[in-house]
């Protein structure tokens, strides 16, 4: 195996004053980590450039002694701990050059991930392997299909009853003036077929009206909600209680506000109704005994702060499919507001729900 900066790495050397500066994207933007150099180190560093391996590092650098060689392991040690290096295969095998050809601005965020024996290549197969069941096909559904396919998912189970409207094309630009009419889930999957090679879409012209309508999702890796029908969040989580399938509730927003909402993982994570019960008590909002009186109340629907949230959510679906990356939302909500641009971090308190200690894991 051979060692090598890592390809998402920037690295930034001084030789004169022996000063490196090592950024990862994930870690730290362009900001990185500055590092005072021995000599040895400044060596090191302008070889790892180039793939090469510990044994043709010994023998560049001329190392005989054991005081030398415990100098080169710690530089390496550290450097490989940080996921500044990593281990390169001598030879690309050509499934990987084609997953490069097409996704090669992708895979290098998954090297901050990868281990010797789960590659950023292998990260990326395992993200195009999954299926993603979706309910809501609408402002924040499109948002987050067209931010899962350009990572690699092709596989999907949509449903939503809706037609497109004129409306919608203020909202989403997945939309176009030749889908009004036609029903959204048709439209998404065209969009797929469109922007995907091989895609797998089956789509349900239908809504979610019990337990049984929810069996299609049986074999997901992830199902995700993004309606807006009364009732069907707590349907979803009751069947995602009793089927062990982990679920993404994409968020809501009205106005300049809005929340993101956690992974919920059966047996290992709040539940949904824990974390939105436990949001308005924390924000000191609690609705029970407030009936609504306008029934020309309309809410309100900004592209941007849809963006926002779909941003986020598909960014935490896609750490969940990795399989090596926990997303981090985990028992963690953001309650945001676009007028100012501030953003709340809410962790549920453990103390105040006891829905992980419960066999239906139900609050």
């Amino acid at each position: 195996m051979l060692l090598k900066f890592k390809p998402y790495v920037r690295v930034l050397l001084n030789q004169e004053e022996l000063k490196v500066i090592i950024s990862r994207p994930l870690k730290d933007g362009d900001l990185g980590d500055i590092f005072e150099l021995t000599p040895m180190g400044l060596d090191i560093i302008i070889l790892l450039k180039d793939a090469i391996s510990k044994e043709d590092i010994i023998k560049k650098l001329g190392i005989r002694s054991q005081s030398e060689l415990e100098e080169m392991n710690e530089i390496l040690d550290l450097l490989i701990r940080e996921n500044y290096i990593g281990f390169e295969n001598e030879y690309i095998n050509n499934e990987d050059k084609d997953i490069e050809s097409i996704y090669e601005r992708v895979i290098p965020i998954w090297g901050e991930i990868e281990s010797e024996n789960n590659n950023r290549y292998q990260i990326q197969r395992s993200i195009m392997s999954k299926k993603v069941g979706l309910i809501g096909c609408g402002t924040l559904g499109m948002g987050i299909i067209s931010k899962l396919i350009t990572n690699g998912v092709s596989n999907f189970i949509l449903v939503d009853d809706d037609t497109v409207s004129r409306t919608n094309l203020t909202r989403q630009p997945a939309f176009l003036l030749k889908d009004i009419g036609k029903p959204k889930v048709e439209v998404a999957k065209q969009y797929i077929f469109d922007r995907t090679e091989n895609p797998q879409v089956t789509i349900y012209n239908k809504k979610v009206k019990n337990l049984l309508d929810l069996t299609i999702f049986n074999d997901v890796d992830i199902l995700v909600v993004a309606s807006d029908e009364y009732g069907v969040d707590e349907l979803v989580q009751k069947y995602g209680n009793e089927k062990k399938i982990t679920l993404s509730f994409s968020g809501d927003y009205t106005g300049s506000t809005g929340k993101i909402f956690p992974i919920v993982i059966p047996g290992k994570t709040h539940n949904y109704t824990c974390a939105h019960n436990y949001l308005y008590s924390v924000i000191g909002k609690d609705k029970k005994g407030f009936k609504d009186i306008n029934n020309k109340f309309t809410i309100s629907s900004i592209t941007s702060i849809a963006d926002f949230i779909v941003s986020i959510s598909s960014f935490e679906i896609l750490k969940y499919l990795t399989g090596a990356m926990q997303p981090y939302l985990i028992n963690k909500i953001l309650f945001f507001n676009f007028a100012n641009y501030t953003i709340d971090e809410i962790n549920i308190d453990s103390e105040d729900c006891n829905c992980l200690n419960m066999s239906e894991l139900e609050c």
